[in-house]
């Protein structure tokens, strides 16, 4: 199945990927995707709200010298 092979390069784990489908095999089963998903997809941490507060565009005329700012 492709999305077994996507599964284990976007979780980077091959060999537990690999291990659990041996398993699996040997008890008769097949491999439920959803399932393997839910156990081995990475999971995205959480995002964080950042707040940046820009100053006004006339402070950035201070670091101008001026000649340039002329």
């Amino acid at each position: 199945m492709i999305g077994l092979l996507d599964l284990a390069i976007r979780g980077a784990c091959e060999t537990a990927l690999a291990q659990r489908l041996a398993l699996l095999l040997d008890c008769g089963m097949l491999p439920e995707l959803a399932l393997l998903e839910a156990e081995f997809a990475p999971r995205l941490p959480a995002a964080h709200d950042v707040c940046v507060m820009l100053p006004a565009l006339a402070t950035f005329d201070s670091l101008l010298s001026n000649e340039v700012s002329a």
